[in-house]
């Protein structure tokens, strides 16, 4: 059996894009399983691969108008006809990934569909008239039409629903490997006021709740509060957010680092005492989940949908609302918190990942639970 995974991407788990990293992971850990996997990413640059894989990984060039699919594309997907396989497509409101499902209705091939939280009520506000029109033109036959859709989290099963109510849809979370968070140190920044308070992910103010984080943090401090705020990242936000920072005083205790990856990243996210994401919507954020793995604990909103696991293994602190006065009480509570007991929250993180969120097990229940497959 031949699993296929096609993106808008290189599958590169090196980058912000959280899609990028679940392939990547769901396609090594697939072929471990003993399947014979391939990656399709469809991007501008195909002569262009910098990250170590084991995985076939085909590109193929993005055309001018959209909804076209380079010759390549089209071929490749016409050898598929009346062979053993299927098809995972992944991301939603993409012209390229409506017609690759077009070619593979009528060439009879099977697929399903992974919206990685792109259905989200408040993703949908934005430009919802043209997405209104979209759906209703294009996206609702890519979801009806898929064998079965992929919910990472559970607030994603109703915005499923709105679109396509008679789909089957499998609820399987995100994972992180132990492995990927090894490395090797690199300086961070000394003599900082502890504890640390971190984040890491795209500097998107109104769908991280960043704004949220910084007002709450200027108000902590205001309040005797000890520490600094740590942000890893980029994104469109990333000037109004310094800006925010300048306004409310507080430059001298946050410290926006920019994009970092691998060594440099891990490191300095390992030198947090606490990882926090207010996000206002949000399934399973891959950065949330490699904090676990270095045994941070985590300060999350309820929207992140990783609240069950959190109070589960007892790793951290939910928001009960996400708001600035309910995150500054809960900055408030970890820093009164004992080191004995921070320690005992990040090793409880580790071990969510261990036991419960880590690739092996979820690619095993996305291979058997929503394509339906078993060895």
């Amino acid at each position: 059996m031949k699993i296929i995974h096609v993106l808008l991407g290189k599958a590169n788990p090196n980058t912000m894009n959280g899609v990028n990293k679940v392939v990547h992971n769901l396609a090594t850990e697939q072929m471990k399983l003993g399947y014979d996997v391939e990656v399709w990413g469809l991007t501008g640059t195909p002569s262009k691969v910098s990250h170590a894989h084991d995985y076939n990984l085909r590109l193929f060039t993005v055309q001018k108008i959209r909804f076209l699919l380079s010759a390549s594309l089209s071929d490749a997907i016409k050898e598929l006809k009346n062979t053993d396989v299927i098809v995972h497509l992944h991301s939603v409101f993409l012209p390229e990934l409506y017609a690759v499902s077009r070619k593979l209705k009528a060439n009879n091939i099977t697929w399903v569909l992974s919206p990685h939280s792109g259905y989200n009520f408040n993703s949908l506000k934005k430009n919802k008239y043209m997405k209104a029109i979209y759906i209703a033109l294009f996206e609702k036959k890519l979801v009806s039409q898929s064998k079965r859709i992929h919910a990472i989290g559970q607030s994603e099963i109703q915005d499923i629903k709105a679109i396509s109510p008679s789909s089957e849809i499998v609820l399987i979370p995100n994972g992180q490997s132990l492995l990927d968070v090894e490395f090797t140190p690199q300086p961070v920044i000394k003599e900082v006021e502890k504890p640390v308070f971190g984040f890491c992910g795209r500097l998107a103010k109104d769908h991280k709740g960043l704004d949220l984080l910084i007002s709450a943090f200027s108000q902590y401090k205001n309040n005797s509060g000890k520490g600094v705020l740590w942000l890893i990242g980029h994104g469109p936000d990333a000037d109004a957010l310094k800006a925010q920072v300048q306004f409310l005083g507080i430059s001298q205790y946050v410290h926006f680092f920019g994009t970092k990856f691998t060594d440099e990243k891990l490191s300095i996210m390992s030198n947090m005492d606490v990882f926090i994401h207010t996000s206002r919507w949000d399934v399973y954020p891959t950065a949330t989940l490699e904090a676990a793995a270095l045994k941070t604990p985590l300060l999350l909103s309820e929207e992140t949908n990783m609240g069950a696991h959190v109070k589960q293994f007892g790793c951290g602190l939910i928001l009960e609302d996400n708001s600035v006065e309910c995150i500054e009480n809960a900055l408030h509570v970890f820093s009164s918190l004992e080191i004995e007991k921070r320690i005992q929250m990040g090793i409880s993180a580790k071990r969510l990942i261990k036991d419960e969120l880590n690739w092996p097990n979820l690619s095993l229940a996305v291979t058997e639970n929503l394509y339906g497959l078993s060895k």
